[in-house]
């Protein structure tokens, strides 16, 4: 159940929804890292780290990223309403068309 939160304890939860995603990422990089000098890294297939754990922060990461998705659209949809330079232009040739 979600409580309603307000002032720093909602600015909080929004900085931590956004840096989950991230956090994952840099992870998946690290354990990418640490098991590139690991011997079973030559028997996996395609390159690929045969204990799954970059496999596994990859998914976290995709599985985090919904709060990214909503920023992004969110700020697409407030560039799609603000006026833009050819707006004037775009009207007048929709209006002689008509």
């Amino acid at each position: 159940m979600r409580q309603n939160l307000d002032g720093p304890a909602r600015a909080a939860e929004r900085w931590l929804q956004l840096a989950a995603a991230p956090v994952f990422g840099v992870m998946a990089i690290l354990a990418a890292i640490d098991e590139a000098g690991a011997p079973a890294i030559i028997c996996a297939g395609a390159g690929l780290a045969s204990s799954g754990m970059v496999a596994m922060y990859l998914l976290m990461g995709v599985f985090h990223l919904g709060p990214w998705l909503r920023r992004i659209s969110r700020q697409t949809c407030h560039s799609r309403r603000s006026p833009s330079i050819d707006e004037p232009r775009l009207a007048n040739r929709q209006g002689e068309r008509g």
